[in-house]
């Protein structure tokens, strides 16, 4: 007859070492504070490796990074592109000075970067456009953005070159036919506060016209400006005025002549009565 074949002794578990508690979820005792440092150290081991490797580092054109990269060059772009003429405006020297040259640094760090990124290609202006063009689900509407993105550049472009042309000629003209930039052109506007019908008895609520020609008010305007400006210069409550900076009144008259000259429109309009 066989042997009867003696037990083996229990096989006891190995305990667990400290790393395989540390990676081991499932292992007890192990607390959420153990795998939020593990996890941690696992992320920083992971940045400083690509930063100790970010020399040889390769882009995949392809990949979403180089995509988005090319976004914020794409700004920088558009921001140089606006800011070239900018200072054509006498009122952007001023406190505005300050936030331009911030602008520039920040733009001109994303450069270097552009640089150290890939040194050997040049500036990807348009590279945003195609790619983006190719991965919109829209990519007739994205055109037509992208149109109008250009067509305001070209705007800007031209009013600059309207201002500078001004500056050349001379903007202390009071003509409102003047082709040039003035500032009687584009006046402060002057709001009536009172009411001409019931807070007017004497007449005094508006500009008289009686022995005037109203379809001739282009020679008589700097009259009626007159008249409510010492509407205000009296202490009465009669008008309000909305003050505007001169940078702002610069702007808005040569682009506004801008999109008319480039727009086939002709001059600016004069005024006149329906």
């Amino acid at each position: 007859m066989p042997k009867p074949v003696a037990p083996l002794p229990p096989i006891e578990p190995a305990p667990h070492s400290q790393e395989a508690l540390l990676t081991d979820s499932s292992a007890p005792n192990v607390s959420c504070f153990n795998r939020f440092t593990t996890a941690t150290i696992k992320n920083f081991k992971s940045a400083k490796n690509k930063l100790i490797n970010l020399p040889t580092e390769s882009i995949d054109p392809a990949k979403s990074f180089y995509y988005y990269w090319t976004f914020f060059v794409y700004i920088g772009f558009l921001y140089n592109s606006f800011m070239c003429v900018i200072f054509v405006f006498d009122d952007t020297q001023g406190d505005f000075f300050h936030v331009w040259l911030s602008l520039n640094l920040i733009f001109d760090f994303i450069f270097v970067l552009d640089i150290l990124i890939n040194a050997k290609l040049t500036y990807r202006v348009w590279e945003f456009v195609e790619k983006t063009n190719m991965r919109t689900n829209y990519p007739n509407g994205f055109r037509i953005f992208h149109i109008a993105v250009v067509c305001v550049v070209l705007f800007h472009w031209n009013a600059a070159l309207y201002f500078k042309i001004s500056l050349i000629h001379g903007i202390l003209s009071t003509s409102f036919t003047a082709w040039e930039f003035n500032y009687v052109k584009i006046a402060d506007p002057l709001f009536a506060t009172c009411d001409i019908l019931l807070t007017d008895p004497d007449q005094s609520c508006g500009f008289n016209e009686t022995a005037l020609d109203v379809n001739d008010r282009d020679n008589y305007i700097p009259q009626m400006m007159e008249y409510w400006e010492n509407q205000t210069e009296q202490g009465e409550d009669r008008i309000r005025v909305i003050e505007f900076s001169n940078f702002t009144k610069q702007y808005s008259l040569s682009i506004y002549w801008s999109s008319l000259t480039l727009t086939t429109s002709g001059q600016q309009v004069y005024l006149a009565l329906d």
